[in-house]
């Protein structure tokens, strides 16, 4: 196998996780992987922060950058803060990735605010085998993470319903000009979307930046011997959890992240423990004000330890108004920990209604209560359950088939790419 160089704005967060784990399945698999981001918080030797370049900008160029940042402020005055995920394709300053380290494939992950698409793509060179895994819409938008009900992506964005504007030529569509122009430059045939969920890759085959690019599907991967079940009153001793009481874990990078829905859960559990007694757990950075009788646990980088906490819950919930595949339900399910969630998004593909947890109804308090209630008074129900989920996690979601099913894609590529060339090797 060749090279392969992953470039992702950060190692950390839902994105960068996936594309870490990614790339050590990878080496684990003899693949010769490297990571290129912009965060260099966890850099070493296979994970480069690239240096910034010592020539200082002219004048033209911090001009440049001031009126990117000047037209960004006053297009998203109006932006709804709750739901503001929106990203430029340029970058301002100097060109962070143009001395990255050269390899025989990019795979690009999550890159909003370190990958330039005027400066990046033309410097790829002709034939150059590309794979694009996604983690979430902003690829092929104008700006937003998360087009929500707007479907203006599928033809050329303008009068942005996340800016509140009015104007077909607004700031979404001169980013959708921009990245339709940049992305011209790469051909189908060695150029592939991997979209880890169903729903976003057929919102990736309806959008007109990528539509003409062929899409497959592979899931993100987990190592599911770290997260394994373990026996729950331990892990309950260990972590301080009350033994009697139901325990109902939260988790997400940031807990006051409105996309996660910690307000939605909060508001679902009022009064369900006169019914019966629930503890909630909630795993994450931010201060978020919790309920008297709440567990807060904080951010947890080390895997084992995370797989004590999905154990020791009898239930993992994540109420998110928008997500791709989230990390956190596969790792919950790795450990045997059945779901609740909403049917939004890609989450159907993880947490299968009455199989591996269940579905409420998008922004639905009272569904999500239901669905809670119903799986908190149901021992033999979540006994299955926790059984389909820890074997469909080792079946789908091992890190060890997925790096196979992208080594495969590598195959197929460089292959497309030689034929292009010519033959060439």
């Amino acid at each position: 196998m060749r090279s392969v160089l992953h470039i992702a704005t950060s190692a950390e967060g839902g994105a960068g996780i996936a594309a870490v784990r990614l790339h050590q399945a990878l080496r684990a698999a003899g693949v010769n992987s490297r990571v290129a981001v912009a965060d260099g918080r966890k850099a070493g030797e296979d994970i480069v922060n690239p240096s910034i370049p010592t020539r200082r900008p002219n004048l033209g160029g911090r001009l440049a950058a001031r009126m990117v940042k000047l037209e960004r402020r006053l297009s998203s005055k109006n932006v709804s803060h709750k739901l503001a995920y929106f990203s430029d394709d340029r970058v301002p300053g100097p060109d962070r990735l143009f001395g990255r380290p050269q390899a025989d494939i990019l795979n690009l992950h999550w890159v909003a605010n370190f990958l330039d698409y005027r400066k990046f793509f033309p410097s790829v060179r002709k034939g150059q085998p590309v794979v694009w895994t996604l983690h979430d819409m902003a690829p092929m938008t104008g700006g937003c993470h998360y087009a929500m009900e707007c479907s203006r992506f599928t033809r050329a964005c303008g009068a942005c319903p996340l800016l509140g504007s009015k104007s077909e030529r607004d700031l979404t569509h001169r980013i959708h000009r921009r990245k339709s122009a940049a992305l011209e430059g790469l051909i189908p045939e060695s150029t592939r979307i991997v979209a880890p969920s169903r729903w976003l890759a057929d919102e990736a085959r309806r959008s007109s930046l990528l539509r003409r690019f062929d899409v497959d599907v592979i899931q993100n991967g987990i190592d599911v011997e770290t997260f394994a079940p373990r026996d729950r009153s331990i892990a309950r001793d260990v972590l301080g959890l009350p033994q009697e009481s139901s325990v109902v874990l939260f988790a997400a990078d940031n807990m006051t992240d409105y996309r996660k829905g910690m307000d939605l859960l909060l508001s679902a559990l009022e009064g369900l423990s006169a019914i019966r007694p629930v503890a909630l757990a909630a795993m994450g950075g931010g201060a978020a004000t919790l309920p008297d009788g709440s567990i807060a646990i904080g951010r947890i980088e080390n895997p084992r330890l995370m797989s004590f906490l999905y154990s020791a819950a009898d239930i993992f919930v994540l109420p998110t108004r928008a997500d791709n595949l989230p990390n956190v339900l596969m790792e919950a399910m790795a450990c045997g920990t059945p779901c609740v969630s909403f049917r939004i998004g890609g989450v159907p593909d993880i947490v299968r209604h009455g199989e591996t947890g269940l579905l409420a109804e998008p922004d639905d308090v009272s569904s999500l209560r239901q669905c809670l209630l119903t799986l908190l008074q149901d021992y033999e129900m979540r006994s299955r359950m926790s059984r389909a989920c820890r074997e469909i996690a080792v079946k789908e979601y091992s890190d060890t088939l997925v790096a196979r099913r992208y080594v495969a894609l590598y195959e197929e590529l460089i292959e497309a790419s030689r034929v292009l060339r010519g033959g060439a090797p």
